[in-house]
């Protein structure tokens, strides 16, 4: 990773969500779907040299594709930003919005029957 690149991640202020959206087949009934919901542990994310054990398993379900029965949402963990939100780190201060914004998805994709 360029010197740029990790100065500008140091100081990423926005939340990186990724999500895989799976619409049903036109004129088909939706079915099962199965929903799958990543978030990352603490300072962990996609980045090459931060990636865990949840980054590698979203990447494996990018590589089977995008399926009519499956939605994936991958959130990265808390990710440090400077000195002063270290210790809501440390306290896991910031995985309430985290589980919020998760769920928000989650009900979002909700659809009868």
């Amino acid at each position: 990773m360029r010197a740029l690149d990790r100065l500008r991640s140091f100081f990423r202020q926005d939340v990186e969500v990724v999500v895989e959206p799976a619409p049903p087949q036109a004129g088909r009934v939706r079915g099962r779907v199965d929903h799958v919901v990543i978030l990352d542990g603490t300072l962990s994310s996609l980045d090459p040299d931060q990636i865990g054990n949840c980054g590698i398993l979203f990447r494996l379900l990018q590589e089977l594709g995008h399926k009519a029965n499956r939605r994936v949402y991958y959130e990265p963990g808390m990710q440090w930003e400077g000195w002063l939100r270290g210790l809501a780190i440390v306290q896991g201060r910031g995985i309430a919005p985290q589980i919020q914004r998760a769920y928000g998805w989650l009900a979002s994709g909700y659809r009868e029957g």
